[in-house]
């Protein structure tokens, strides 16, 4: 239910612009901060571009895609970054009331857990204004955007990060692998 970025630009500089902004808009200084999945990018990036300001990071399954050595593609990206087709593509599946339940039974190991209760509480958000176009914008950001230059993803700002940090991760993740958990609390 939140407000989208007016600019929808969902890129983890962007993103950390907004986590630093929240934490001055509530006077935190220090903060500590857990994030989990896509979130997570945007929060390291945060943390590097002022890591005096980071008591601590707690990461919860978060996707990064390190070691990504060439841009991402997509035979339709050009397509894609069309207003109609993005919108019409997003609304068919992400945004789609009727693949809410099919789509968390992807992400959740036990399908028990997909109740009625628990799609209705995934579907609500997606009859605000503006929400499928806000979700194509955030979908093609993160299966297109080049993140490579991004400072979570140079190594080398991993080993120099002070404050500790948690990784934690399942063991059962088929989006995000233990093995790039493991690898990102190697880094640290």
């Amino acid at each position: 239910y939140s407000d989208r970025p007016a600019d929808q630009d969902y890129s983890r500089a962007a993103h950390a612009r907004r986590v630093l902004g929240f934490a001055d808009a509530l006077g935190l200084r220090p903060f500590s901060v857990g994030v989990h999945s896509y979130g997570g990018g945007g929060v390291i990036e945060a943390a590097f571009m002022a890591p005096a300001r980071i008591d601590s990071l707690i990461l919860l399954d978060v996707a990064l895609g390190l070691g990504q050595t060439e841009a991402p593609a997509f035979p339709f990206a050009s397509f894609l970054n069309r207003d109609w087709p993005r919108q019409l593509l997003t609304a068919a599946t992400f945004t789609n009331p009727l693949m809410t339940g099919a789509g968390l039974r992807r992400f959740i190991e036990n399908d028990d857990l997909v109740t009625a209760e628990r799609i209705a509480i995934y579907t609500r958000p997606l009859n605000v204004k503006g929400t499928t176009d806000a979700v194509g914008h955030w979908l093609f950001s993160v299966l297109f955007n080049d993140e490579r230059k991004s400072l979570a993803a140079d190594p080398a700002n991993y080993r120099i990060f002070a404050p500790p940090v948690l990784v934690t991760w399942g063991r059962e993740d088929s989006t995000t692998p233990l093995k790039q958990g493991e690898e990102i609390a190697s880094l640290f």
